[in-house]
């Protein structure tokens, strides 16, 4: 009869067994990933060192992940569990088979993260500019269209700070507080100025909002505006956290909760890289892994410098691991 609290036990002793090479900030998410396994474990009576191939399918299934790489890295901390269940004798006799293994569960990758879970988390031109039709706030607009387009930085340094006047419109380049020069179209140029001049908050999107409960937006030096007392020239860029709060309202109005800054970013560095390879008629999955040996790839180099040119500081080998899950959204 299985019986959860010794298995809350056992657990217990693998993270505190010398065994168990994680260090002290790690054991706790493993800790956590074993406790939301339980439910799981309880349905099958038993532990999930014991779990068949089918039950470790619907263990991770369980655990509504958007994201391959979690899938993979919650296989890889229950996968050192059952080595060290089955080094203690732990393992039933009929079960020494490890289902955590990624080698022999990374096929059914897209069957526990299927792809149209991960649709939302990439971005395309086409998208983007739909999103923009989903608010009449310039500000918002400007705000997404701007992330996309590499303005960012640390702590949206890049972005509120940006001010009308950093705008060389002749040259259609805008000059950045972190030193960057960036290049920029008219629809940015255009949101911009609209952005600057934008009067009071939209948060409902599309939908008009009552006059009395308008939050009209502080005279400011910048594009991005506080609201409140309008009466007083704001100096000071908004803090992130009122553009956390704007972006969680643009969640609502576009029903994707994965519209954030995280992937906006991403979306528009892929699309950035993707336009200047196909220029040359190269692909952007033959840019990404096309190999000279075994170990370099062709194009390693050049997709490191087009990176930070993009404003980041992600290494190439980063930026393939974080594009390896949509990269058949991409192609």
């Amino acid at each position: 009869m299985f019986d959860i609290i010794e298995a809350r036990k056992r657990k217990e002793s693998y993270l505190n067994d010398p065994f168990c090479k994680y260090d002290i900030n790690t054991k706790p998410l493993i800790s956590r990933y074993f406790k939301n396994s339980e439910k799981i474990e309880v349905q099958f009576e038993k532990d999930i060192c014991d779990f068949t191939m089918d039950e470790v399918i619907k263990l991770l299934k369980s655990f509504d992940s958007r994201s391959r790489n979690t899938i993979i890295l919650i296989m890889s901390y229950f996968n050192d569990y059952f080595k060290w269940c089955l080094k203690e004798g732990f393992v039933q006799n009929n079960n020494i088979i490890n289902f955590f293994d990624k080698k022999i569960m990374e096929p059914f990758l897209k069957e526990i993260v299927p792809l149209e879970f991960l649709e939302n988390k990439y971005i395309t031109k086409d998208e983007l500019l739909s999103y923009l039709n989903e608010t009449y706030d310039y500000s918002l607009k400007f705000m997404i269209y701007a992330i996309f387009n590499s303005i960012l930085g640390d702590e949206y340094e890049e972005l509120i700070n940006l001010k009308v006047s950093d705008l060389e419109e002749e040259s259609q380049t805008i000059n950045l507080i972190t030193g960057r020069k960036v290049k920029v179209d008219e629809l940015f140029i255009e949101l911009m100025k609209k952005a600057s001049q934008e009067t009071y908050y939209h948060p409902d999107g599309i939908v008009e909002s009552n006059s009395r409960e308008k939050k009209y937006y502080k005279e400011s030096f910048y594009v991005l505006k506080g609201y409140g007392n309008r009466g007083r020239l704001e100096n000071e860029p908004i803090p992130v956290q009122v553009i956390q709060r704007r972006m969680r309202d643009y969640q609502k109005n576009v029903s994707n909760r994965w519209l954030n800054a995280t992937n906006l970013y991403r979306s528009g560095l892929i699309y950035y890289i993707k336009n200047i390879f196909e220029e040359r008629n190269i692909s952007f999955k033959d840019a990404i892994y096309t190999k000279i040996n075994r170990q370099e790839y062709r194009y390693e180099e050049e997709i490191q410098k087009h990176i930070n040119d993009f404003g980041s500081n992600m290494t190439t080998r980063m930026f393939r691991l974080h594009i390896k899950d949509i990269i058949e959204l991409i192609s």
